[in-house]
């Protein structure tokens, strides 16, 4: 969760609006399974986003945002 608000802090600071949802989105999906006692669960839901979550880290390094990021 800190990876998440730490990369959501440096893609603000740079103006990267596009990438602030899906991290704001993963945050949260984090954050229920976690108040609900089941962090564990949420696994399926990372393994799938994995490749996306990437793309995400990339861009976040190289200050742009992808046509794959957009979409």
């Amino acid at each position: 969760m800190t990876d998440l608000a730490e990369a959501l802090d440096i893609a603000l600071n740079n103006d990267l609006q596009m990438i602030c949802t899906p991290l704001i989105d993963v945050g949260r999906i984090l954050a229920s399974y976690q108040a609900v006692g089941k962090p564990a669960h949420c696994l399926p839901f990372l393994f799938e986003a994995y490749d996306q979550l990437s793309m995400i880290a990339g861009d976040v390094v190289v200050g742009t945002v992808s046509e794959a990021v957009q979409r």
